[in-house]
């Protein structure tokens, strides 16, 4: 013999998106000039191979210049020379000081091939720098020295020519035992505008892909209702959101009805009843009935307490039912619908449809 009560559970999406901040543009400035150039000076050896590497090329920056050079001849080095020009490259023609360019504040990080440099601040000058040492003999060796704490120049796109020279005395004067140049310089900033456009996808079906690549069905059926067993059925959604602060579900729609006749939701968790009218939802794989799914996915979004717990269902109007708290990939969840009447449900063909909708503030 049959009750006569009969059920449809019809669902649909509905997602909620306001867009409220962007995202900020980025800006990258130049990072390295490396030049190369020689100029030979009458009773002076040619230094050899020689290089300048700078921290950065901005204009006015405080940065790091690292200078790379070769002596050729044997001879006792004691000072080492390095002489800003905007204007020659030439050992002992007149130089112009680069506007703005200091290295009167300007650091030995580390030295190699001529040992024991120290920066003489009595002979040194805004655009010159004299590096002193016991005086000793040198021969071909390869030399770098790691300066800091020295401001480019002010113009962008002028170039700077670095002087650079050995003496035997230790203050840089008299005429130079090796000597050559090498050029760099600074530039102005380049901007690099990027926009990153927020998004929430969404999707609601009795399937879903994970991605939401594809959804199938709005209607189910539970079929004829019966006080001996549970009668249940699923749907999915899927969600994804680069929004930092995550984003929420929340669920609406009536319990099921027919006419006037109820069946009443589990206002608080409960368990699954059979004979006893109940209307509930959770989003877990359950046992009791054996229906349902795990969240698919790997992400911070979770079920909210109420509707996580393995075979423990609830229903309330309204209620949210699945949280981030942060931007997160695509997660799929599976709603298990669980209905149970009794004795005394009034036949009849009973529905409800309920709308999903997630919100996420950007």
């Amino acid at each position: 013999m049959t009750t006569g009560r009969q059920s449809v559970v019809d669902i649909a999406p509905h997602s909620k998106v306001r867009f409220l901040r962007a995202v900020p543009a980025l800006l990258f400035g130049t990072i390295l000039m490396l030049s190369f150039l020689s100029e030979t000076t009458v009773g002076a050896y040619n230094l050899g191979r020689r290089s300048i590497e700078i921290g950065t090329s901005l204009a006015g920056e405080v940065t790091t210049h690292v200078i790379r050079y070769r002596t050729t001849s044997t001879a006792v080095v004691g000072s080492v020379v390095f002489e800003y020009c905007s204007n020659v490259p030439v050992y002992g023609a007149p130089c112009t000081a680069p506007s703005g360019l200091n290295v009167n504040s300007a650091n030995i990080d580390s030295q190699s091939g001529i040992a024991g440099l120290s920066i003489s601040g009595a002979n040194s000058t805004v655009n010159k720098l004299v590096l002193t040492r016991t005086a000793s003999a040198v021969g071909s060796v390869n030399a770098v020295v790691a300066l800091s704490g020295i401001t480019n120049q002010t113009n962008p796109n002028e170039s700077v020519f670095v002087r650079i020279s050995t003496h035997t005395a230790t203050n840089g004067s008299g005429s130079p035992i090796d000597s050559g140049a090498v050029v760099y310089s600074t530039a102005s900033g380049v901007g690099v505008g990027g926009y990153v456009p927020p998004y929430l996808t969404f999707c609601v079906g009795v399937t879903v892909d994970q991605e939401c690549d594809s959804t199938s069905g709005s209607l189910m059926g539970l079929g004829e209702l019966s006080v001996n067993s549970a009668n249940a059925a699923t749907s999915q959604f899927s969600a994804a959101t680069n929004d930092l602060t995550g984003y929420n579900v929340y669920v609406s729609g009536g319990t099921m009805t027919s006419g006037n006749e109820v069946i009443p939701a589990l206002f608080e968790n409960g368990g699954n009843s059979t004979g006893n009218s109940q209307f509930g939802i959770n989003l877990r794989s359950n046992t009791n009935p054996s229906v349902g799914a795990d969240a698919s996915g790997s992400s911070s979004a979770q079920p909210i307490a109420g509707y996580g717990t393995q075979n423990s269902f609830r229903y309330r109007d309204g209620e949210r039912i699945v949280s981030s708290t942060k931007s997160t990939d695509f997660t799929r969840f599976t709603v298990t619908y669980l209905v149970n009447v009794s004795t005394d449900q009034k036949p009849g063909i009973y529905a409800s449809s309920f709308t999903y909708t997630a919100i996420a503030s950007f």
